[in-house]
């Protein structure tokens, strides 16, 4: 098991909310958290959109059953909401199943991609919940099916939120695992400590990096005839 040292301060869940209005979708979040610096900060502003998306669909959901008023029901409310309980504890399995997947990666920016995305994997299964829940309730013409896939998704959320405590106990798992790389650095520097360095040139100073393009070195500048 490597040794870990005293984990990096926790920058708490305020600078998540700043993302603002890029909370309103999991797209716009996910969008938004490819320039944080700081993935700790970008994870909780997937999160809570996620949150968030979940109490719009609720809201939605409600308008939609009181705008259905009397009419005629396909499914009975029991067998809507044994439906969406059955495909929502999949879900909620295949979340769990995901979470318990090994991060492997001795460098960085592995540990950083494989932790990212399955973040990101187990968000994408609790949300498979919210149209069923809709689906549920609609053709029941009840918010008992809604109300259970709701619950059930916001259970499943509430498994995966990256709070101080999971960060550390996924920590001290990837040490356990024999990984060199501390999760709770690397998520906060994004991986860029395991980022190639520039060599220094015999004059001491840092040699031109690549150019882009070309892959080589970078193009001198044509001189005007």
């Amino acid at each position: 098991m490597a040794e870990l040292g005293e984990p990096r301060a926790d920058p708490g869940w305020r600078p998540a909310w700043q993302a603002g209005p890029a909370l309103i979708l999991p797209q716009f979040a996910m969008r938004r958290a490819r320039n944080q610096r700081d993935l700790v900060v970008a994870l909780r502003s997937v999160f809570l959109s996620f949150c968030l998306l979940v109490v719009v669909v609720g809201v939605l959901g409600v308008f939609l059953l009181v705008a259905g008023g009397d009419a005629t029901t396909p499914v009975s409310p029991l067998g809507a909401t044994l439906g969406v309980a059955a495909i929502a504890g999949m879900a909620l399995f295949a979340q769990w199943r995901t979470g318990t997947r090994t991060i492997a990666g001795d460098d960085t920016l592995t540990v950083v991609a494989s932790y990212y995305k399955r973040f990101l994997r187990r968000c994408a299964l609790a949300a498979i919940i919210l149209p069923w829940a809709i689906l549920g309730g609609l053709f029941s013409l009840s918010v008992v099916p809604l109300a259970v896939g709701m619950g059930l998704c916001a259970l499943s959320l509430n498994l995966m939120a990256p709070t101080r405590d999971r960060l550390l106990a996924d920590r001290a798992t990837i040490a356990e695992q024999g990984s060199p790389v501390d999760l709770i650095e690397a998520l906060s520097t994004r991986g860029a400590s395991g980022g190639p360095q520039p060599k220094p040139t015999s004059d001491g100073r840092d040699a031109p990096r690549p150019s882009r393009r070309t892959g080589g070195a970078p193009k001198k500048k044509r001189k005007k005839r």
